[in-house]
C-alpha cells in the first residue's frame, strides 16, 4: 500500500531464485535461493525460516536449487534442481516424498533454468521443461505420505516413469504455466515458441497444421558455427535480453539458439542433428490414460 514501508522477510548475501507465495495463507511464502537452497518462511517471524526442504546429496551445492513452487492447495511444493530431478515435498516437512525421473531429461544450463508446474484437476500431476527441447510429465504418487528414504519400490518406480512425453518445441524449454480453469498447459521454448496443450482436441491445432510438411529438421549448431553467426550478425555476444525496444522481434534468432546448442555440447560433447516429425506435436499419451482423450497443442 502507498506509504508503507516494504517487509524484510530474508537477508541473505546470495540472491533469490525464485519466490510463491502460499495460495491460501499469503503468511507464508517458499524461496528458491542461491545461498541456502529452498525454504518456507513465515513473515510473522522474518529472517527465520520454518522449514528448510532438505536435499541432502540430490544437489552437490545449495545453489543448483533453481525454482519452486506450490500446488493450488499449498500442501505441496514442487523444487527444481540443476542437474538433477524435481522433488517433490510436503510444504511443511523438510523432507522429500517423491523425485520424477527420466533417463534423457536433462538440466544442466544454469544460464537458462527450466521452471515447471503442477498440472491437472487436483494436481494430480507435475511437469518440467527440459534441455532436450521436450515436456515431461509425471503422475503424483496417490499415497505419497512417506518420504523418498521409506518410499517402497513400488512407489519409486511410479515416480520414475513419466506419464507423458510432449515433443516439438526447437530448443530448450525454459517455462511452463498450467491454467486450471481451461486446463491448459503453456510452454515457452528459447526459439520465441509459446505451445498451448490441451487434453482435448482444439481448432486449428498445430498437429493438424503441420500434418503435410512432413518433417520440420534444423541442424544442432557447433561452436564454429555459432561463432560465424555472431560474425555474420555483427554481434560480439549472444545478447539473450535486447537492449533496445526495437531489437524485440518474434522470429528466431539463431545467434541464441546456437549459443544454447554449444553450452548443451559442453555438457554432452557430442553433435547431432535434431529432427522434428508432424508426430512430434501430438502427446504420446493423454493426460488419463483411461480416458483415451487426445493431446494436441496450437
Amino acid at each position: 500500500m502507498p506509504g508503507q514501508s516494504a517487509l524484510e522477510v530474508a537477508n541473505l548475501d546470495k540472491p533469490f531464485r525464485g519466490v510463491q507465495f502460499h495460495p491460501m495463507e499469503p503468511s507464508f511464502l517458499a524461496t528458491a535461493n542461491i545461498d541456502s537452497g529452498a525454504a518456507l518462511y513465515d513473515v510473522r517471524q522474518p529472517n527465520k525460516p520454518c522449514v528448510h526442504y532438505k536435499l541432502g546429496t540430490l544437489a552437490r551445492r545449495k545453489e543448483h536449487v533453481t525454482h519452486i513452487t506450490f500446488n493450488s492447495s499449498g500442501n505441496q511444493v514442487l523444487v527444481q534442481i540443476r542437474e538433477h530431478d524435481p522433488l517433490l515435498f510436503e510444504a511443511s516437512s523438510g523432507e522429500p516424498i517423491c523425485r520424477f525421473f527420466h533417463l534423457e531429461m536433462k538440466n544442466r544450463i544454469s544460464k537458462h533454468e527450466q521452471k515447471g508446474c503442477f498440472l491437472g484437476m487436483d494436481d494430480e500431476y507435475v511437469a518440467g521443461g527440459a534441455e532436450d527441447f521436450r515436456i515431461y510429465v509425471w503422475k503424483v504418487p496417490p499415497h505419497s505420505s512417506n518420504s523418498l528414504s521409506t518410499c517402497s519400490n513400488e512407489m519409486l518406480d511410479l515416480c520414475h516413469m513419466p506419464h507423458l512425453v510432449l515433443p516439438g518445441h526447437r530448443s530448450i524449454v525454459s517455462k511452463l504455466l498450467f491454467s486450471k480453469k481451461n486446463q491448459l498447459l503453456f510452454s515457452a521454448g528459447v526459439e520465441k515458441m509459446v505451445k498451448v496443450w490441451s487434453p482435448w482436441k482444439l481448432p486449428s491445432s498445430g498437429s493438424e497444421k503441420h500434418s503435410s510438411h512432413g518433417h520440420i529438421c534444423r541442424p544442432h549448431y557447433s561452436r564454429w558455427q555459432y561463432i560465424e553467426l555472431l560474425m555474420t550478425n555483427g554481434r560480439l555476444s549472444p545478447q539473450l535480453i535486447p537492449s533496445e525496444p526495437h531489437e524485440l522481434t518474434l522470429e528466431e534468432d539463431l545467434v541464441v539458439m546456437a549459443f544454447y546448442d554449444v553450452l548443451i555440447d559442453d555438457f554432452t560433447n557430442s553433435s547431432v542433428f535434431f529432427s522434428f516429425s508432424a508426430e512430434d506435436t501430438e502427446a504420446s499419451t493423454p493426460y488419463d490414460s483411461s480416458q483415451q482423450e487426445d493431446t494436441h497443442n496450437t
